[in-house]
């Protein structure tokens, strides 16, 4: 199996890289105390992602969750294949990929949400923290700060994991993610929404979203 296939469309992958540079960029932020530009990562990131969760329903084959979310029978035949190294790459994400997708997804939104009613003890407010009470608006606080250590965890074993598919199973999953082709030969034609779909959603959720806080 030498010719690559299509096997991410435009959308993922600019969500993909896209979501890395907010997440990059809102460690940085809080890290020098700017926590205006920390505030519209964090939006920037709950937009993005709940983009991505809806696309995930209608958008292309492979971005769905329909295509990539697998019961426990299907994860562990992937992981028997994996550690005997028998195991084909896959079409998309993997069957414990998929796992830590959807980990992903709970704790970017948790994340973003409970960032939305924080406040740093100070002078500053998350744009929502004014619904909630001051006792609310410090537990969602403390929430904040232990679901981004989590996250911290779960971006280095996910980094760890595809530096061990390259290293040791020689497959690389990185570089699907930027061209949108691997060697991984679909078993049927897969089915690809348009991008201008994707546009329209994003579109459709920063107007959610901005009436929601109201734009700042």
């Amino acid at each position: 199996m030498s010719a690559s296939e299509k096997v991410w469309d435009l959308p993922t992958r600019l969500f993909h890289w896209a979501l890395v540079l907010l997440c990059v960029t809102s460690v940085v932020t809080v890290q020098i105390d700017e926590l205006e530009w920390h505030e519209r990562s964090g939006i920037a990131i709950l937009i993005l992602v709940a983009t991505r969760v809806i696309w995930a329903v209608v958008g292309s084959e492979t971005s769905r969750f329909s295509h990539f979310v697998k019961g426990p029978s299907a994860i562990m035949a992937y992981l028997r294949g994996l550690f005997n190294r028998t195991g084909q790459p896959t079409v998309g994400h993997n069957p414990v990929g998929a796992l830590v997708v959807l980990v992903f997804f709970i704790l970017l939104l948790s994340q973003a949400t409970t960032g939305m009613f924080a406040n740093d003890e100070i002078v500053f407010e998350g744009p929502l923290a004014d619904l909630v009470s001051r006792d609310m608006s410090d537990a969602l606080t403390s929430w904040h700060h232990y679901i981004a250590q989590a996250l911290l965890w779960l971006v280095g074993l996910h980094v760890l994991a595809n530096f061990g598919y390259w290293l040791v199973l020689k497959q690389n999953l990185i570089l699907p993610m930027i061209t949108g082709k691997a060697k991984a030969a679909p078993a049927n034609a897969l089915f690809w929404r348009s991008s201008f779909v994707a546009l329209l959603i994003l579109c459709g959720v920063v107007l959610v979203v901005g009436l929601t806080i109201g734009f700042r």
